[in-house]
């Protein structure tokens, strides 16, 4: 069961990293406009893609809109794709349970 402690050691350093105010609110969202669970997949990718959005967006809209703020390079490292294949899984769960919860509390016809 050592590779399960490295694993999860990688994940939470990994995760430790990202914008945890974005990625709160964007898997409320969409945890809540989440039809059933067989749309799951697909929209942890839609959230992680909103996610990429929002973190490319931010040192654009601190700079007032100057493009020359946007870093491309990072997309091109591994890290950049470890630490979005994280996010999807951080997405994943985080809306399966809140989409769980939703139809606990929720049973609409």
């Amino acid at each position: 069961m050592e590779w399960l402690d490295v694993a999860t050691t990688y994940v939470v350093e990994h995760f430790s990293r990202t914008e945890m105010i974005a990625f709160g609110i964007i898997a409320v969202l969409l945890a809540l406009v989440l039809p059933s669970f067989g749309l799951l997949f697909m929209m942890a990718l839609v959230a992680l893609i909103f996610h990429i959005i929002v973190v490319f967006a931010i040192p654009l809209v601190e700079a007032g809109g100057d493009t020359s703020a946007l870093d491309f390079q990072q997309m091109a490292t591994a890290d950049f794709w470890i630490e979005a294949g994280v996010l999807y899984l951080g997405y994943f769960l985080a809306m399966l349970i809140l989409h769980a919860i939703k139809r606990i509390f929720y049973r609409g016809d």
